[in-house]
């Protein structure tokens, strides 16, 4: 998770940075290509994680 929250932050910068035109275009690609390696990878992960049990909820009283 930490991962893709790291990526999400570059990609927000680069972005950034674009709009003052310090950056080329190959910043955006890279952060985007990082954004989607972790976030591919935080689905993968997410896969093998146990399901939650369903709680089990008495009736209300009458």
């Amino acid at each position: 998770m930490a991962r893709y929250e790291e990526a999400r932050f570059e990609y927000r910068k680069a972005v950034l940075v674009s709009l003052d035109g310090v950056s080329n275009g190959q910043a955006i690609q890279l952060a985007i290509r990082a954004f989607q390696s972790a976030s591919a990878e935080l689905k993968r992960l997410e896969k093998c994680l146990p399901r939650p049990e369903k709680e089990h909820r008495l009736p209300p009283p009458p």
